[in-house]
């Protein structure tokens, strides 16, 4: 047995319905929804410079991930690993989505937020979002690390081009709101 599926396993050991309702919701802390759902708090709040990073953050996990998933076309783990709550997921595996979209967001949620407390709660989410994945079965511990990897690079690049991209987006913004509006 490979040291990944022997991970999966000693994750496994632990396994009870109470700690498989624990993993499926943190499961979604990596998840569309959730990041969706932030989105639109955000805008609602009229964090609007918050939403747009979230979302461009967003979007490029999501379709970045996707595209070096079918590039690499690594299976995912079989029938043997998944826990009897999660449906068989059908695309290949590396990198994880999830732990992509989980370090992305919750590190840039860290960095505006500037906070001690936000910054541990936010590492803390996106590590179990990631075991989360490997416990469910859905995902090998490589697949999981590619992930958390490719979301930061992601946020490095953000974070290095947001400052400088943000001025000429809210002009236009100004711009598009005058020949519409």
């Amino acid at each position: 047995m490979s040291w990944e599926a022997e991970v999966i396993r000693a994750l496994q050991s632990l396994a009870n319905p109470l700690l498989d309702a624990f993993f499926l919701a943190l499961t979604q802390c990596g998840g569309d929804l959730f990041w969706l759902l932030a989105i639109f708090t955000c805008f609602a709040l009229n964090r609007k410079r918050e939403g747009i990073g979230l979302s461009i953050l967003l979007l490029t996990s999501f379709y970045g991930t996707y595209v070096l998933k079918h590039a690499i076309k690594r299976p995912r783990p079989g029938p043997e690993f998944r826990r009897p709550v999660v449906e068989e997921k059908l695309t290949p595996s590396m990198p994880s989505t999830h732990a992509s979209e989980a370090a992305g967001n919750f590190g840039y949620v860290a960095l505006k937020a500037k906070r001690k407390w936000v910054t541990g709660a936010c590492a803390t989410l996106t590590i179990l979002a990631g075991l989360s994945r490997i416990y469910l079965g859905v995902h090998w511990p490589t697949d999981v690390l590619a992930g958390f990897g490719f979301g930061t690079l992601i946020l490095a690049g953000w974070a290095y081009a947001e400052p400088r991209l943000w001025p000429k987006l809210v002009d236009l913004g100004k711009h598009v709101k005058k020949a519409y509006l």
